[in-house]
Order: C-alpha cells, then structure tokens, then sequence
C-alpha cells in the first residue's frame, strides 16, 4: 500500500470519530471507567503480593526451649529446623544473650533483673521463613518437638494475608474478565454504527474491486484512536488518585496506617508496567472490536 494511501485511510478513520462524536465521546468514557477499574484491581493484587511479601521478610518464628533441654535434644531441634523447606534464615539466642537482649532494649526498667538468682528468659531459635504458607505445619511440628517449651509464631496474621491473597486474585481476575467484555461490547457497537452508516459505499466498494484493507482500515484506525485516547486519560487518572492514596498513607497520624504504606509498591517503579498495558489493553480493544463490527460487511 502507498503511504499517500495509507494517510487518506488514516484521515478516514479520524473523520469517522468526528461523524459519530457523541457515540464516540460516550465509547470513551466508558472505556476509560473500564480501564480505572482494571488499573485499580491490578494495583491492589499487585500491592496486596507486596504486602505478603512485605509480612514473610518480617515475620519472625521463634521456638523456646525448656531449661532442661538435652545436648541430644537440641541437635534434634536443630536438625529439624535445617529440614524446613521453606527455612530462609535461624539463629539461636542462649539464655544469657537473650536476658542481654532485654537489658540493652528496656535499661533501667529491667534493673529488678539483676536481683535475680535465676535467668528467667529461655533460649531460643529465631526463624524465618521464605513464604507464609505452611507456617502452621511447622509450629505443629516444633511444638511437638522433645525439649521445646513453646512456639510463638504469627500463625493468624499469615493465614488472613494467604487468604486475602487468594481472595483478592480470584476477584481480580473475574472483574478483569467482565471488563474486558463490557470494554469490547462498547468498542464494536461505537464502530459498528459507523459501519451501518456506511454500508452502502461499502457494498459498492466491493463490487468495484476495492480490497479489504482499503475499507476495514479506517475503522481499525477509528478502534486505534478511541482505544488509545481511553487509555491515556485513565492512565492519567489511575496515577493521580494512586498517588495522592500513597502520600496520604505515608503521612497519616496512624501508626497501624504508615505501617502499611511501607509494603505499598510506589507509582514510579510500576508506572512503564502499567502505561504499556493500559496501551496495549486500549488499542487491542480498538482494533478487535473494529474487526468484529466490519467482518459482516465485507461479506458480499
């Protein structure tokens, strides 16, 4: 195809959207709420991963021994911290270590220690994890362990981060899917009434030898340009509100709030990611749409 051809086609597709600008204008914004929707619930999977990735780097499993633990037993304890699958680090913390713990972390209000005979802090093995899943398994069979005394372990907060996870990507992906459709009906219908509208200088267009892509070209360019303008101005918006959540979060009075803000995955370090797919996902809806609205024309 020349290029002096290809830009009149072009034209012709940009001259479509100023034909049917209302029908246009409402494709537009109704994609662009799509798209912020979409944007939104892949941020907050995105950011709800981080945040679980965020709890396994802190979380901490930690296995008390009895004061009268064996040599024996403690190797037993040892070797089956070595056999964890998911062990990411341990370190064991003697009875002397840990009382020095508390007396460098409180000072004077731990001075009634000193008039102890006996150290009251067991020993212990702190351990990390890799991942959250499977944490009750191991307290259960540390627990169970000869020479332990206890296991403290955040069991709960894992399980709500796991479950929360699973939730929020079963929804994620069912509202993508729903989107995607409702996306793809309102393109093809926006295109489709351009189409009927023209359904005549098509036929004739046919008749007289006129190839496919000289009469589908100028709505594919019209899917392209709605698609595209849709993604732009979501991408602008989903930024904006992302970030003035993310300042808020991280300049809140709350600790519990900028505590939080801390596994929040910051704009600029997914802003590409999302600017492509919002581009892709926009005129992808364009020109798909555009095929399925014209595929009943060129059929003479």
């Amino acid at each position: 195809m020349k290029f002096s051809n290809f830009r009149y086609l072009v034209k012709d597709g940009a001259k479509n959207i100023w034909f049917n600008r209302l029908m246009s204008f409402a494709s537009v914004g109704t994609l662009t709420a799509c798209l912020i929707l979409v944007g939104f619930a892949v941020l907050f999977s995105m950011n709800i991963s981080s945040a679980v990735t965020y709890v396994e780097q802190q979380n901490e499993l930690v296995v008390f021994l009895k004061d009268d633990i064996t040599d024996d037993q403690k190797n037993a304890v040892e070797t089956q911290i070595n056999a964890l699958s998911s062990l990411k680090s341990y370190e064991y913390i003697s009875k002397e270590d840990a009382l020095e713990d508390q007396k460098e972390k409180y000072g004077d209000a731990v001075s009634i220690l000193r008039e102890l005979d006996k150290n009251p802090y067991p020993a212990s093995y702190r351990i990390k994890l890799e991942e959250l899943e499977g944490m009750d398994t191991v307290v259960t069979e540390m627990q169970g362990m000869a020479g332990v005394e206890n296991v403290r372990a955040p069991t709960e907060v894992a399980n709500v981060m796991i479950n929360m996870k699973n939730i929020v990507t079963v929804i994620g992906i069912a509202i993508i899917l729903i989107l995607f459709v409702v996306s793809l009906v309102i393109i093809a219908n926006t295109i489709r009434i351009t189409v009927f509208s023209r359904r005549k200088e098509i036929n004739i267009m046919k008749y007289v030898g006129a190839k496919d892509s000289f009469i589908w070209l100028p709505f594919i360019v019209e899917g392209m340009i709605l698609g595209g303008i849709s993604a732009l101005l979501s991408y602008g918006v989903l930024w904006y509100a992302y970030d003035s959540i993310t300042k808020w979060l991280a300049t809140s009075s709350s600790s519990w709030i900028a505590g939080i803000s801390e596994a929040i995955i910051p704009f600029g370090n997914i802003w590409w990611c999302i600017l492509i797919g919002f581009v892709v996902f926009g005129i992808g809806m364009g020109v798909f749409g555009s095929l399925i609205s014209t595929r009943k024309y060129l059929k003479v």
